[in-house]
């Protein structure tokens, strides 16, 4: 199977099946992961999305954390999604202080 298929599997449980996203992110490769972060955050309620992408904020990788990032900014009606983008003002990574600084303000 190409990426290609991944990243359009991936896509189609964003959108139609959420919580099989989740059940299916275990194992994956740093940049699908990242995809699945944000397309988590964009097509799934809080309860679904936020404590998902708030555990990959801390991920080791910059490029999940940024996916995460991305995610978490679809539901900033949400304390936990606010508290972890504030935490990630912190981030190593500077391009990711300042999207969290951005997402916050």
């Amino acid at each position: 199977m190409t990426d290609g298929h991944h990243y359009g599997a991936v896509e189609r449980l964003a959108r139609t099946d959420p919580a099989a996203l989740v059940e299916s992110m275990s194992g994956m490769r740093s940049s699908l992961l990242t995809f699945a972060a944000e397309l988590l955050g964009r097509h799934a309620a809080s309860d679904v999305a936020v404590p998902v992408l708030v555990h990959l904020t801390r991920h080791g990788d910059a490029i999940v954390r940024e996916g995460a990032l991305r995610g978490l900014r679809y539901h900033v009606a949400d304390t936990r999604a606010v508290a972890a983008l504030r935490a990630m003002r912190d981030d190593v990574v500077l391009a990711l202080r300042l999207m969290a600084t951005r997402a916050t303000t």
